[in-house]
């Protein structure tokens, strides 16, 4: 074989790869949701919460990227998983309006989701555009909002964790003093935000972990670089982040786009959560 033969069969191995990349990160990629699963383990967790399984989801930006074929695959995906809780993490719509249709269809979906411990939801910048419609949907849908508030998590007796939501810091939705001026540095303490720079504001020692989105993981990443930037996120776009040794903050790629459906080293992701006691006689 001659050396141009060589060449052009190179060539055209990597148009190949390129066009396949190309066309998973456009048609294929936005409606393969990977599970992440992520195991939290702590001694302040109560026995009666031992294997209790949290489910987050974030970002999902309904509407003409995220249409009702995509929702539905969604939806299934989250109750195949079977979640004991699930949690919303902000950014339930996009930019644009809506007509009664697309509302009720959004409405269903979310109202279809099961979760027997409780259905939870903070807002993004996007949900504060048009927050009497997302209220509407989110009530609608059994969804409780926890926007600069908490609740104590249990199951089948007295013994609990704190799940706490912080509203959105763009715009100065948030705050970090209301929501934890009654939780305890004592119990298992589990923060939402949208942003991922909330996490400065925190109290660390009543933060034991830290979940956020916003950043979609970049949505397109490439060359060290991403095509999706946003505010209030300087720290990190996506995985999990040691903060001063004492928490973990874990950002979420989320389900959703904003400008285009492409994802591309940046997949869409639902996290399970399960919890783990630890026997402190061990």
């Amino acid at each position: 074989m001659n050396v141009i033969k060589k060449i052009l069969i190179i060539l055209l191995v990597i148009i190949i790869l390129v066009v396949s990349l190309v066309y998973d990160s456009i048609y294929v990629a936005p409606s393969r949701f990977n599970v992440r699963y992520e195991t939290l383990t702590s001694a302040s967790i109560p026995e009666q919460l031992n294997d209790i399984n949290i489910l987050y989801f974030t970002d999902l930006h309904y509407g003409n990227l995220m249409n009702g074929q995509r929702l539905d695959k969604l939806t299934k995906t989250i109750n195949d998983l079977c979640p004991d809780v699930i949690l919303f993490g902000g950014d339930l719509i996009s930019d644009q309006s809506y007509d009664q249709d697309q509302i009720d269809e959004l409405t269903n979906a979310l109202a279809s989701l099961n979760a027997p411990l409780g259905k939870f939801a903070i807002y993004g910048e996007y949900d504060h555009q048009q927050i009497d419609l997302v209220n509407n949907i989110l009530y609608n849908a059994d969804f409780e909002v926890l926007a600069n508030s908490y609740i104590r998590l249990r199951n089948k007796g007295s013994q609990s964790i704190i799940i706490a939501g912080i509203d959105c810091t763009i715009d100065n939705y948030d705050n970090v003093d209301l929501t934890f001026s009654n939780i305890s540095s004592t119990s298992y303490n589990l923060i939402l935000a949208h942003t991922v720079d909330t996490c400065l504001k925190l109290p660390e020692d009543k933060c034991d972990y830290f979940i956020a989105g916003h950043t979609h993981g970049g949505q397109i990443n490439y060359f060290l670089n991403t095509t999706y930037k946003v505010e209030d996120a300087t720290l990190a776009i996506s995985g999990k982040h040691q903060i001063n040794n004492s928490y973990i903050m874990d950002i979420s790629n989320g389900v959703g786009s904003i400008g285009s459906s492409t994802r591309f080293l940046a997949y869409p992701e639902v996290v399970m959560y399960t919890l783990k006691t630890v026997d402190q006689t061990q």
